[in-house]
């Protein structure tokens, strides 16, 4: 399977514009993986609930502390095993969260791996797993 990104080409010149005007910027993106250190499930949630939301006024604000309050653990097991059906979540999200963690599992499983962190690591660095899930 091949993606195709629109606008691929203009959206690499505004990065490249971005990272010049911020020579800052990559190493803060850098610093944003260990946000989520030990916490890949919460990790999920704000991707998936992120889509078309406002990020920094609702989802960062509203959502997250939600499911941090009320999750089992901020794991990829805990949000396997339940969806968490009891957030204000669009239609499906929840399940999409519970899907995204059981493949995320599921992946480490296959390639032997049990550290959730190492598991998420090992899936980005793979692009025939990204193909795999479209």
């Amino acid at each position: 399977m091949s993606l195709v990104l629109p606008n691929w080409d203009r959206a690499v010149t505004e990065i490249k514009k971005l990272k010049k005007a911020n020579p800052d910027l990559i190493g803060k993106a850098k610093s944003l993986g260990g946000m989520y250190r030990n916490k890949r499930g919460l990790m999920v949630v704000d991707c998936v609930a992120s889509r078309q939301r406002r990020y920094e006024s609702f989802v960062v604000p509203k959502l997250l502390p939600i499911y941090v309050d009320k999750a089992e653990d901020l794991s990829l097991n805990a949000l396997a095993r339940k969806a968490p059906k009891w957030m204000p979540l669009k239609n499906g999200e929840a399940e999409t969260m519970q899907l995204v963690a059981k493949l995320l599992i599921a992946y480490g499983k296959k390639y032997g791996i049990s550290d959730e962190n190492k598991i998420c690591k090992e899936w980005a660095d793979d692009i025939s797993a990204h193909e795999k899930m479209l």
